[in-house]
Protein backbone atom coordinates (compact mmCIF):
# COMPACT_ATOMS: atom_id res chain seq x y z
CA UNK A 1 0.00 0.00 0.00
CA UNK A 2 3.07 2.48 0.81
CA UNK A 3 4.14 1.97 -2.67
CA UNK A 4 0.86 2.28 -4.35
CA UNK A 5 0.18 5.14 -2.29
CA UNK A 6 3.47 6.98 -2.99
CA UNK A 7 2.93 6.35 -7.19
CA UNK A 8 -0.30 8.09 -6.46
CA UNK A 9 1.31 11.16 -5.24
CA UNK A 10 3.95 11.22 -7.83
CA UNK A 11 1.27 10.89 -10.93
CA UNK A 12 -1.50 13.53 -9.40
CA UNK A 13 0.32 15.62 -6.75
CA UNK A 14 -1.51 18.65 -7.52
CA UNK A 15 -4.91 16.74 -7.31
CA UNK A 16 -4.45 14.69 -4.49
CA UNK A 17 -3.71 15.76 -0.80
CA UNK A 18 -0.77 14.20 0.87
CA UNK A 19 -3.23 11.83 2.57
CA UNK A 20 -1.84 9.49 5.56
CA UNK A 21 -1.21 6.01 4.95
CA UNK A 22 -3.91 4.96 7.24
CA UNK A 23 -6.47 6.81 4.90
CA UNK A 24 -5.30 4.58 2.01
CA UNK A 25 -6.03 1.69 3.50
CA UNK A 26 -9.56 2.63 4.81
CA UNK A 27 -10.70 4.03 1.69
CA UNK A 28 -9.50 1.13 -0.61
CA UNK A 29 -10.89 -2.10 -2.20
CA UNK A 30 -10.35 -4.84 0.19
CA UNK A 31 -12.12 -8.09 0.63
CA UNK A 32 -13.62 -7.03 4.33
CA UNK A 33 -16.48 -6.00 2.72
CA UNK A 34 -18.85 -6.52 5.49
CA UNK A 35 -17.05 -4.97 8.24
CA UNK A 36 -18.26 -2.45 10.10
CA UNK A 37 -15.20 0.20 9.12
CA UNK A 38 -16.16 -0.29 5.35
CA UNK A 39 -19.92 0.06 6.00
CA UNK A 40 -19.09 3.04 7.56
CA UNK A 41 -16.52 4.34 5.26
CA UNK A 42 -17.07 3.12 1.56
CA UNK A 43 -18.95 0.20 0.93
CA UNK A 44 -21.79 0.74 -0.91
CA UNK A 45 -21.65 4.60 -0.92
CA UNK A 46 -19.83 4.33 -4.21
CA UNK A 47 -16.29 5.58 -2.87
CA UNK A 48 -13.40 3.53 -3.56
CA UNK A 49 -9.68 4.13 -4.83
CA UNK A 50 -9.90 1.52 -7.22
CA UNK A 51 -6.88 -0.09 -5.52
CA UNK A 52 -7.48 -4.07 -4.70
CA UNK A 53 -5.18 -5.87 -2.01
CA UNK A 54 -5.19 -9.21 -2.67
CA UNK A 55 -2.42 -10.97 -2.62
CA UNK A 56 -0.76 -12.10 -5.47
CA UNK A 57 -1.11 -15.87 -6.59
CA UNK A 58 1.26 -17.73 -4.64
CA UNK A 59 3.39 -19.69 -7.07
CA UNK A 60 5.50 -16.84 -7.59
CA UNK A 61 9.24 -16.14 -8.52
CA UNK A 62 11.57 -17.86 -6.13
CA UNK A 63 14.64 -16.54 -7.88
CA UNK A 64 14.99 -12.88 -9.37
CA UNK A 65 16.94 -13.07 -12.34
CA UNK A 66 19.45 -9.93 -13.28
CA UNK A 67 18.48 -10.02 -17.15
CA UNK A 68 14.90 -10.23 -16.57
CA UNK A 69 14.60 -6.79 -17.33
CA UNK A 70 15.83 -7.39 -21.26
CA UNK A 71 13.50 -10.09 -21.28
CA UNK A 72 10.34 -8.28 -20.72
CA UNK A 73 11.42 -5.08 -22.40
CA UNK A 74 11.90 -7.28 -25.34
CA UNK A 75 8.48 -8.83 -24.68
CA UNK A 76 6.58 -5.55 -24.48
CA UNK A 77 8.70 -3.96 -27.32
CA UNK A 78 7.15 -6.74 -29.71
CA UNK A 79 3.73 -6.32 -28.58
CA UNK A 80 3.96 -2.14 -28.80
CA UNK A 81 5.52 -2.95 -32.44
CA UNK A 82 2.68 -5.39 -32.37
CA UNK A 83 0.02 -2.95 -31.90
CA UNK A 84 1.20 -0.40 -34.70
CA UNK A 85 0.66 -2.62 -37.13
CA UNK A 86 -2.67 -4.22 -36.11
CA UNK A 87 -4.06 -5.42 -39.14
CA UNK A 88 -1.43 -7.51 -40.48
CA UNK A 89 0.24 -8.89 -37.47
CA UNK A 90 -1.29 -11.69 -34.92
CA UNK A 91 0.43 -12.04 -31.39
CA UNK A 92 -0.48 -15.79 -29.42
CA UNK A 93 -0.29 -15.63 -26.29
CA UNK A 94 -0.21 -19.36 -25.16
CA UNK A 95 0.67 -21.27 -22.07
CA UNK A 96 -0.71 -24.99 -20.83
CA UNK A 97 -3.16 -24.51 -17.77
CA UNK A 98 -2.79 -27.28 -14.59
CA UNK A 99 -3.80 -30.73 -15.82
CA UNK A 100 -7.34 -31.94 -14.81
CA UNK A 101 -7.67 -34.95 -13.18
CA UNK A 102 -10.58 -37.15 -12.67
CA UNK A 103 -11.84 -37.94 -9.07
CA UNK A 104 -9.99 -34.93 -7.89
CA UNK A 105 -10.57 -31.28 -6.83
CA UNK A 106 -9.65 -29.59 -10.43
CA UNK A 107 -8.15 -26.58 -8.23
CA UNK A 108 -5.83 -27.62 -5.99
CA UNK A 109 -5.99 -25.62 -2.47
CA UNK A 110 -2.37 -25.75 -1.32
CA UNK A 111 -2.99 -24.18 2.42
CA UNK A 112 -4.18 -21.25 4.64
CA UNK A 113 -4.37 -18.08 2.86
CA UNK A 114 -3.23 -16.46 5.55
CA UNK A 115 -0.11 -18.32 5.72
CA UNK A 116 2.48 -16.52 3.41
CA UNK A 117 3.70 -19.62 1.22
CA UNK A 118 5.07 -19.59 -1.93
CA UNK A 119 5.41 -22.93 -4.61
CA UNK A 120 6.64 -23.37 -7.89
CA UNK A 121 4.30 -24.00 -10.34
CA UNK A 122 2.84 -27.85 -11.52
CA UNK A 123 4.70 -29.17 -8.81
CA UNK A 124 2.20 -31.83 -6.64
CA UNK A 125 2.06 -34.96 -8.39
CA UNK A 126 -0.74 -36.01 -10.45
CA UNK A 127 -1.39 -38.99 -12.88
CA UNK A 128 -1.66 -38.65 -16.34
CA UNK A 129 -3.52 -41.67 -17.08
CA UNK A 130 -7.06 -40.12 -16.33
CA UNK A 131 -6.42 -36.26 -16.82
CA UNK A 132 -7.14 -33.77 -19.78
CA UNK A 133 -4.46 -30.73 -20.14
CA UNK A 134 -5.88 -27.22 -21.41
CA UNK A 135 -3.78 -25.55 -23.64
CA UNK A 136 -4.50 -21.77 -23.59
CA UNK A 137 -4.39 -19.32 -26.21
CA UNK A 138 -4.62 -15.72 -25.72
CA UNK A 139 -4.75 -13.66 -29.55
CA UNK A 140 -3.53 -10.21 -27.62
CA UNK A 141 -5.01 -6.96 -28.46
CA UNK A 142 -3.39 -4.21 -26.67
CA UNK A 143 -5.82 -0.84 -25.70
CA UNK A 144 -3.91 2.66 -24.71
CA UNK A 145 -5.77 5.18 -23.08
CA UNK A 146 -6.08 8.77 -24.26
CA UNK A 147 -6.02 10.54 -20.78
CA UNK A 148 -1.75 11.00 -20.14
CA UNK A 149 -1.46 12.51 -16.29
CA UNK A 150 1.92 13.99 -16.68
CA UNK A 151 3.78 15.75 -13.61
CA UNK A 152 7.22 17.33 -13.29
CA UNK A 153 8.57 14.08 -13.44
CA UNK A 154 6.43 11.47 -14.65
CA UNK A 155 4.00 10.44 -17.61
CA UNK A 156 1.89 7.73 -16.99
CA UNK A 157 -0.16 5.86 -19.84
CA UNK A 158 -2.66 3.21 -19.41
CA UNK A 159 -1.81 0.07 -21.45
CA UNK A 160 -4.53 -2.96 -21.09
CA UNK A 161 -2.94 -6.66 -23.00
CA UNK A 162 -6.38 -7.92 -23.19
CA UNK A 163 -7.45 -10.21 -26.03
CA UNK A 164 -9.39 -13.54 -26.70
CA UNK A 165 -9.01 -16.57 -24.86
CA UNK A 166 -8.82 -20.16 -27.02
CA UNK A 167 -8.44 -23.11 -24.87
CA UNK A 168 -7.45 -26.23 -26.76
CA UNK A 169 -8.49 -29.60 -24.49
CA UNK A 170 -6.17 -32.48 -25.15
CA UNK A 171 -5.70 -36.03 -23.38
CA UNK A 172 -2.89 -36.27 -21.38
CA UNK A 173 -2.02 -39.84 -21.66
CA UNK A 174 -2.94 -40.20 -25.48
CA UNK A 175 -1.70 -36.82 -26.56
CA UNK A 176 1.70 -36.35 -24.35
CA UNK A 177 2.80 -31.79 -25.15
CA UNK A 178 5.72 -32.21 -27.54
CA UNK A 179 7.24 -29.63 -30.03
CA UNK A 180 5.35 -31.03 -32.97
CA UNK A 181 2.29 -31.14 -30.80
CA UNK A 182 2.50 -27.94 -30.35
CA UNK A 183 3.50 -26.91 -33.73
CA UNK A 184 0.37 -28.65 -35.56
CA UNK A 185 -2.14 -26.95 -33.19
CA UNK A 186 -1.47 -23.88 -35.20
CA UNK A 187 -2.65 -25.35 -37.68
CA UNK A 188 -5.80 -26.73 -36.02
CA UNK A 189 -6.76 -23.04 -35.01
CA UNK A 190 -6.51 -21.84 -38.89
CA UNK A 191 -9.14 -24.92 -39.39
CA UNK A 192 -11.75 -23.41 -36.92
CA UNK A 193 -14.18 -20.73 -38.49
CA UNK A 194 -15.19 -18.90 -35.39
CA UNK A 195 -11.24 -18.04 -35.22
CA UNK A 196 -11.28 -16.46 -38.63
CA UNK A 197 -11.32 -12.96 -37.76
CA UNK A 198 -7.63 -13.70 -35.76
CA UNK A 199 -5.86 -14.86 -38.36
CA UNK A 200 -7.44 -12.98 -41.22
CA UNK A 201 -6.25 -9.52 -42.30
CA UNK A 202 -9.57 -7.60 -42.65
CA UNK A 203 -7.92 -4.70 -45.51
CA UNK A 204 -6.74 -7.49 -47.45
CA UNK A 205 -8.95 -10.76 -47.04
CA UNK A 206 -5.40 -13.07 -47.19
CA UNK A 207 -3.62 -14.27 -43.63
CA UNK A 208 -1.86 -12.24 -41.54
CA UNK A 209 2.01 -11.66 -42.89
CA UNK A 210 3.45 -11.13 -39.30
CA UNK A 211 3.00 -14.07 -36.40
CA UNK A 212 4.42 -13.54 -32.81
CA UNK A 213 4.16 -16.10 -30.02
CA UNK A 214 4.47 -15.14 -26.31
CA UNK A 215 5.64 -18.73 -24.91
CA UNK A 216 6.71 -19.59 -21.24
CA UNK A 217 10.32 -20.73 -22.13
CA UNK A 218 9.49 -24.50 -22.01
CA UNK A 219 10.89 -27.67 -22.88
CA UNK A 220 8.25 -28.02 -25.94
CA UNK A 221 8.83 -23.84 -26.93
CA UNK A 222 11.90 -22.82 -26.24
CA UNK A 223 12.83 -19.77 -28.62
CA UNK A 224 16.30 -20.75 -28.09
CA UNK A 225 15.72 -24.67 -29.30
CA UNK A 226 17.02 -25.41 -32.69
CA UNK A 227 14.23 -27.71 -33.26
CA UNK A 228 11.80 -25.05 -32.31
CA UNK A 229 13.61 -22.25 -35.13
CA UNK A 230 13.41 -24.65 -37.76
CA UNK A 231 9.77 -25.00 -37.62
CA UNK A 232 9.36 -21.83 -37.48
CA UNK A 233 11.69 -21.19 -40.85
CA UNK A 234 8.70 -23.83 -42.17
CA UNK A 235 5.77 -21.90 -40.53
CA UNK A 236 7.10 -18.94 -42.58
CA UNK A 237 7.51 -20.89 -46.55
CA UNK A 238 4.58 -23.29 -45.54
CA UNK A 239 2.21 -20.30 -44.72
CA UNK A 240 3.73 -17.40 -46.87
CA UNK A 241 4.11 -14.97 -44.32
CA UNK A 242 6.97 -12.52 -43.78
CA UNK A 243 8.26 -13.59 -40.25
CA UNK A 244 7.38 -15.57 -37.46
CA UNK A 245 8.50 -14.62 -33.82
CA UNK A 246 8.66 -16.21 -30.69
CA UNK A 247 9.64 -14.49 -27.59
CA UNK A 248 9.38 -15.19 -23.78
CA UNK A 249 10.10 -14.16 -20.56
CA UNK A 250 12.93 -15.40 -18.29
CA UNK A 251 13.55 -18.08 -16.80
CA UNK A 252 10.73 -18.11 -13.47
CA UNK A 253 9.75 -15.49 -14.94
CA UNK A 254 6.21 -16.98 -16.74
CA UNK A 255 3.91 -15.31 -14.48
CA UNK A 256 4.63 -12.44 -16.72
CA UNK A 257 3.33 -14.34 -19.54
CA UNK A 258 -0.36 -12.63 -20.41
CA UNK A 259 -1.99 -16.09 -21.14
CA UNK A 260 -1.57 -16.62 -17.23
CA UNK A 261 -4.37 -14.29 -16.85
CA UNK A 262 -7.09 -16.30 -18.68
CA UNK A 263 -5.93 -19.18 -16.08
CA UNK A 264 -7.90 -17.58 -13.07
CA UNK A 265 -11.24 -17.55 -14.90
CA UNK A 266 -10.61 -21.20 -15.81
CA UNK A 267 -10.16 -21.93 -12.30
CA UNK A 268 -13.04 -20.24 -11.24
CA UNK A 269 -15.29 -22.73 -13.69
CA UNK A 270 -13.32 -25.46 -12.60
CA UNK A 271 -13.66 -24.83 -9.19
CA UNK A 272 -17.55 -24.45 -9.33
CA UNK A 273 -17.42 -27.65 -11.25
CA UNK A 274 -15.88 -29.63 -8.83
CA UNK A 275 -14.72 -33.11 -9.47
CA UNK A 276 -15.21 -34.99 -12.84
CA UNK A 277 -16.21 -37.82 -10.95
CA UNK A 278 -15.43 -41.09 -13.48
CA UNK A 279 -18.17 -43.02 -11.96
CA UNK A 280 -20.71 -40.91 -13.57
CA UNK A 281 -18.66 -40.13 -16.41
CA UNK A 282 -17.03 -43.37 -17.86
CA UNK A 283 -18.92 -46.54 -19.23
CA UNK A 284 -16.09 -48.81 -19.07
CA UNK A 285 -15.03 -48.69 -15.42
CA UNK A 286 -11.87 -50.66 -15.50
CA UNK A 287 -10.47 -50.12 -18.67
CA UNK A 288 -6.68 -50.65 -18.69
CA UNK A 289 -4.25 -47.82 -20.03
CA UNK A 290 -3.89 -47.20 -23.44
CA UNK A 291 -6.74 -49.30 -24.40
CA UNK A 292 -9.58 -48.24 -26.72
CA UNK A 293 -11.76 -48.31 -23.71
CA UNK A 294 -9.73 -45.94 -21.96
CA UNK A 295 -9.40 -43.48 -25.18
CA UNK A 296 -13.37 -43.86 -25.13
CA UNK A 297 -13.51 -42.54 -21.36
CA UNK A 298 -11.13 -39.89 -21.55
CA UNK A 299 -12.64 -38.49 -24.92
CA UNK A 300 -16.16 -38.43 -22.74
CA UNK A 301 -14.53 -36.72 -20.02
CA UNK A 302 -12.38 -34.26 -22.58
CA UNK A 303 -16.39 -33.27 -23.68
CA UNK A 304 -17.41 -32.01 -19.63
CA UNK A 305 -13.75 -30.43 -18.95
CA UNK A 306 -14.43 -28.39 -22.98
CA UNK A 307 -18.42 -27.99 -21.73
CA UNK A 308 -16.97 -26.74 -18.15
CA UNK A 309 -14.38 -24.18 -19.92
CA UNK A 310 -17.16 -22.72 -22.10
CA UNK A 311 -18.93 -21.14 -19.26
CA UNK A 312 -15.84 -19.05 -18.05
CA UNK A 313 -15.32 -15.40 -18.90
CA UNK A 314 -12.32 -13.51 -19.38
CA UNK A 315 -13.00 -9.83 -19.36
CA UNK A 316 -15.94 -9.40 -21.79
CA UNK A 317 -15.12 -12.34 -23.79
CA UNK A 318 -16.88 -15.75 -23.72
CA UNK A 319 -14.29 -18.12 -23.77
CA UNK A 320 -13.91 -20.72 -26.74
CA UNK A 321 -13.05 -23.70 -25.93
CA UNK A 322 -12.18 -26.85 -28.19
CA UNK A 323 -11.21 -30.90 -28.57
CA UNK A 324 -7.15 -30.06 -29.31
CA UNK A 325 -5.71 -31.37 -32.44
CA UNK A 326 -5.61 -35.22 -31.33
CA UNK A 327 -3.42 -37.07 -34.07
CA UNK A 328 -4.43 -35.38 -37.14
CA UNK A 329 -0.69 -33.44 -37.94
CA UNK A 330 -0.01 -31.61 -41.23
CA UNK A 331 3.75 -32.41 -40.24
CA UNK A 332 4.80 -35.82 -38.60
CA UNK A 333 8.91 -35.80 -39.07
CA UNK A 334 10.20 -35.19 -35.71
CA UNK A 335 12.51 -38.39 -35.54
CA UNK A 336 14.30 -36.64 -38.64
CA UNK A 337 14.47 -33.38 -37.80
CA UNK A 338 16.10 -34.39 -34.44
CA UNK A 339 18.48 -36.94 -36.54
CA UNK A 340 19.70 -33.84 -38.72
CA UNK A 341 20.53 -31.20 -35.77
CA UNK A 342 22.77 -33.96 -34.50
CA UNK A 343 24.64 -34.22 -37.39
CA UNK A 344 27.58 -31.97 -37.80
CA UNK A 345 28.49 -29.39 -39.98
CA UNK A 346 30.00 -31.10 -42.76
CA UNK A 347 27.02 -33.87 -42.19
CA UNK A 348 24.46 -31.37 -42.64
CA UNK A 349 25.63 -30.04 -45.81
CA UNK A 350 25.81 -33.50 -47.34
CA UNK A 351 22.29 -34.28 -46.36
CA UNK A 352 19.75 -34.46 -48.94
CA UNK A 353 17.07 -35.32 -47.09
CA UNK A 354 13.28 -33.98 -47.27
CA UNK A 355 9.88 -33.20 -46.51
CA UNK A 356 6.50 -33.39 -47.02
CA UNK A 357 3.17 -32.87 -45.58
CA UNK A 358 0.85 -35.37 -44.01
CA UNK A 359 -2.47 -36.12 -46.16
CA UNK A 360 -5.21 -35.76 -43.34
CA UNK A 361 -8.04 -33.84 -43.05
CA UNK A 362 -6.65 -30.98 -40.99
CA UNK A 363 -4.75 -29.95 -44.21
CA UNK A 364 -7.66 -30.41 -46.92
CA UNK A 365 -9.66 -28.39 -44.65
CA UNK A 366 -6.69 -25.43 -44.02
CA UNK A 367 -5.76 -25.79 -48.05
CA UNK A 368 -9.23 -24.91 -48.95
CA UNK A 369 -9.81 -22.08 -46.86
CA UNK A 370 -6.12 -20.37 -46.61
CA UNK A 371 -5.17 -21.76 -50.24
CA UNK A 372 -2.14 -23.47 -48.92
CA UNK A 373 0.20 -26.22 -51.07
CA UNK A 374 -1.46 -29.04 -50.81
CA UNK A 375 1.74 -30.53 -52.27
CA UNK A 376 4.24 -28.80 -50.17
CA UNK A 377 7.83 -30.25 -49.90
CA UNK A 378 11.32 -28.80 -48.25
CA UNK A 379 14.37 -29.51 -47.29
CA UNK A 380 16.01 -29.42 -43.96
CA UNK A 381 19.41 -28.14 -45.31
CA UNK A 382 17.70 -25.03 -47.08
CA UNK A 383 15.92 -24.26 -43.81
CA UNK A 384 19.08 -24.81 -41.58
CA UNK A 385 20.90 -22.46 -44.10
CA UNK A 386 18.02 -19.63 -44.28
CA UNK A 387 18.07 -19.83 -40.08
CA UNK A 388 22.00 -19.74 -39.96
CA UNK A 389 22.22 -17.08 -42.23
CA UNK A 390 19.65 -15.04 -39.96
CA UNK A 391 21.71 -16.10 -37.06
CA UNK A 392 24.84 -14.79 -38.44
CA UNK A 393 23.54 -11.27 -39.61
CA UNK A 394 22.31 -10.67 -35.82
CA UNK A 395 25.31 -11.83 -34.60
CA UNK A 396 27.23 -9.00 -36.90
CA UNK A 397 24.57 -6.69 -35.95
CA UNK A 398 24.88 -7.84 -31.87
CA UNK A 399 29.04 -7.31 -32.78
CA UNK A 400 29.11 -3.98 -33.99
CA UNK A 401 26.79 -2.81 -31.27
CA UNK A 402 28.80 -4.03 -28.56
CA UNK A 403 32.27 -2.67 -30.32
CA UNK A 404 30.09 0.72 -30.31
CA UNK A 405 28.91 0.88 -26.61
CA UNK A 406 32.80 -0.62 -25.85
CA UNK A 407 34.17 2.19 -27.53
CA UNK A 408 31.63 5.03 -25.74
CA UNK A 409 32.68 3.73 -22.30
CA UNK A 410 36.29 4.61 -22.63
CA UNK A 411 37.10 0.92 -23.75
CA UNK A 412 39.29 1.18 -26.88
CA UNK A 413 38.81 -2.05 -28.57
CA UNK A 414 36.43 -5.31 -27.78
CA UNK A 415 39.94 -7.17 -26.51
CA UNK A 416 40.15 -4.93 -23.94
CA UNK A 417 36.40 -5.36 -22.48
CA UNK A 418 37.18 -9.04 -22.89
CA UNK A 419 39.82 -8.65 -20.74
CA UNK A 420 37.34 -6.73 -17.66
CA UNK A 421 35.37 -9.49 -17.85
CA UNK A 422 37.91 -12.20 -16.92
CA UNK A 423 39.14 -9.69 -14.67
CA UNK A 424 35.32 -9.95 -13.21
CA UNK A 425 35.32 -13.61 -12.93
CA UNK A 426 38.81 -14.14 -11.68
CA UNK A 427 39.54 -11.22 -8.89
CA UNK A 428 35.90 -10.77 -7.47
CA UNK A 429 36.94 -8.76 -4.23
CA UNK A 430 39.33 -6.52 -6.36
CA UNK A 431 37.05 -4.80 -8.93
CA UNK A 432 37.68 -1.23 -9.30
CA UNK A 433 34.85 0.92 -8.85
CA UNK A 434 35.34 2.42 -12.10
CA UNK A 435 35.23 -1.04 -14.02
CA UNK A 436 31.50 -1.87 -11.86
CA UNK A 437 30.15 1.69 -13.40
CA UNK A 438 31.61 1.25 -16.65
CA UNK A 439 30.62 -2.53 -16.69
CA UNK A 440 27.24 -1.84 -15.37
CA UNK A 441 26.21 0.62 -17.90
CA UNK A 442 27.45 -1.43 -20.45
CA UNK A 443 24.95 -4.08 -18.96
CA UNK A 444 21.79 -1.26 -18.10
CA UNK A 445 22.19 -2.13 -14.74
CA UNK A 446 22.83 -0.36 -11.80
CA UNK A 447 25.87 -0.63 -9.66
CA UNK A 448 24.62 -2.72 -6.85
CA UNK A 449 22.68 -5.11 -9.21
CA UNK A 450 25.84 -6.35 -11.29
CA UNK A 451 27.75 -5.95 -7.90
CA UNK A 452 25.20 -8.51 -6.36
CA UNK A 453 24.94 -10.33 -9.72
CA UNK A 454 28.43 -10.72 -9.61
CA UNK A 455 28.66 -11.88 -5.74
CA UNK A 456 25.82 -14.49 -6.72
CA UNK A 457 27.62 -16.20 -9.37
CA UNK A 458 31.00 -16.42 -7.48
CA UNK A 459 28.88 -17.85 -4.60
CA UNK A 460 27.91 -20.42 -6.89
CA UNK A 461 31.05 -21.32 -8.76
CA UNK A 462 32.62 -21.70 -4.87
CA UNK A 463 29.71 -24.16 -3.51
CA UNK A 464 30.47 -25.88 -6.80
CA UNK A 465 34.38 -26.50 -6.77
CA UNK A 466 33.41 -27.25 -2.88
CA UNK A 467 30.94 -30.30 -4.52
CA UNK A 468 33.52 -31.47 -6.51
CA UNK A 469 36.52 -31.48 -3.55
CA UNK A 470 34.04 -33.44 -1.57
CA UNK A 471 32.83 -36.00 -4.14
CA UNK A 472 36.44 -36.51 -5.35
CA UNK A 473 37.37 -37.11 -1.63
CA UNK A 474 34.41 -39.67 -1.08
CA UNK A 475 33.89 -41.43 -4.30
CA UNK A 476 36.29 -44.74 -2.82
CA UNK A 477 34.10 -45.08 0.09
CA UNK A 478 31.97 -47.91 0.77
CA UNK A 479 28.80 -45.25 0.98
CA UNK A 480 29.39 -43.39 -1.97
CA UNK A 481 28.10 -46.56 -4.43
CA UNK A 482 24.31 -46.40 -2.45
CA UNK A 483 21.59 -44.12 -3.64
CA UNK A 484 20.41 -40.96 -2.14
CA UNK A 485 17.21 -42.63 -1.22
CA UNK A 486 19.37 -45.46 0.16
CA UNK A 487 21.31 -43.12 2.02
CA UNK A 488 18.54 -40.95 3.98
CA UNK A 489 16.96 -44.17 4.85
CA UNK A 490 20.02 -45.32 6.48
CA UNK A 491 20.41 -41.25 8.29
CA UNK A 492 16.63 -41.98 9.45
CA UNK A 493 17.07 -45.35 10.60
CA UNK A 494 20.27 -43.94 12.51
CA UNK A 495 18.51 -40.75 14.06
CA UNK A 496 20.48 -38.40 12.20
CA UNK A 497 18.77 -34.86 11.31
CA UNK A 498 18.84 -33.86 7.45
CA UNK A 499 17.02 -32.19 5.20
CA UNK A 500 16.73 -31.83 1.12
CA UNK A 501 19.44 -29.62 0.91
CA UNK A 502 21.78 -32.12 1.95
CA UNK A 503 24.12 -33.61 -1.17
CA UNK A 504 24.73 -36.88 -1.55
CA UNK A 505 28.43 -36.29 -0.03
CA UNK A 506 27.04 -34.82 2.90
CA UNK A 507 24.93 -37.51 4.39
CA UNK A 508 27.78 -39.75 3.64
CA UNK A 509 29.49 -37.39 5.79
CA UNK A 510 27.07 -37.51 8.37
CA UNK A 511 26.55 -40.98 8.51
CA UNK A 512 30.80 -42.00 8.89
CA UNK A 513 30.18 -39.35 11.77
CA UNK A 514 27.77 -41.28 13.49
CA UNK A 515 29.04 -44.34 12.95
CA UNK A 516 32.82 -43.49 13.71
CA UNK A 517 34.00 -44.48 10.18
CA UNK A 518 36.97 -43.79 8.55
CA UNK A 519 37.35 -40.70 6.77
CA UNK A 520 39.60 -40.94 3.67
CA UNK A 521 42.01 -38.35 3.58
CA UNK A 522 41.73 -34.14 2.04
CA UNK A 523 42.38 -33.65 -1.35
CA UNK A 524 45.70 -31.77 -1.51
CA UNK A 525 46.28 -31.39 -5.55
CA UNK A 526 42.85 -30.52 -6.57
CA UNK A 527 42.96 -26.72 -6.66
CA UNK A 528 40.39 -25.54 -9.03
CA UNK A 529 42.53 -23.22 -11.10
CA UNK A 530 41.70 -23.23 -14.32
CA UNK A 531 44.97 -21.12 -15.20
CA UNK A 532 47.12 -24.15 -14.50
CA UNK A 533 45.08 -25.92 -17.58
CA UNK A 534 46.75 -26.55 -20.46
CA UNK A 535 45.97 -24.37 -23.69
CA UNK A 536 47.79 -26.79 -26.25
CA UNK A 537 48.10 -30.32 -26.69
CA UNK A 538 51.45 -30.21 -26.63
CA UNK A 539 51.36 -28.99 -22.97
CA UNK A 540 50.07 -32.00 -22.07
CA UNK A 541 52.00 -34.87 -19.72
CA UNK A 542 51.01 -38.70 -20.03
CA UNK A 543 50.90 -40.06 -16.17
CA UNK A 544 50.67 -43.56 -14.85
CA UNK A 545 48.02 -44.88 -12.46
Amino acid sequence: MSQAREILLTAASEKIPNIALSTCYTYTQNFRKNTYQAKRHHFGQDVNAKISLKKLPRVGMMEERANAHYCRAHVNFELEKAASEETDTLVDAKDAKGIVCSDIDPVQNIGKSWLDKTRQDHQFDQSRTNACTPMTHLFLKTISSDAIIQSSNLTVMNVVRTGQPVTLVNISFFEPETVYRCFNELFHLLSIPALDIFFRNQETGNIRKKWIFVVDNGPSEAPASTVVRMLLVRLVNFLNLEKATQISFEKLNSKDNPAERPHASENLALSKHGPFKSAEIFPHKNAKPGTPKHLENMELMAEQVISCLRSAKFGQNQFYCFRGVKDNFIFDDEDDLRNFIKLSEHGKNECAKEFKVVECPLLADISQVWGVNRDFSGSYLEDYNHLSNSLVDNLLIAREVIKSSAQFHGFNTTDQLIQVTHMIRRDYNDIPDSVIDSAALLAWLTPVQLTDEIKKQHDKMEQGLDNDKSRERWKNHDLFKKTVADLQTEAKNAHIIYSAKHTKTDLIQLIAEKKNLKFPNDIDNYQGNLSDIPSDISNLKATKD
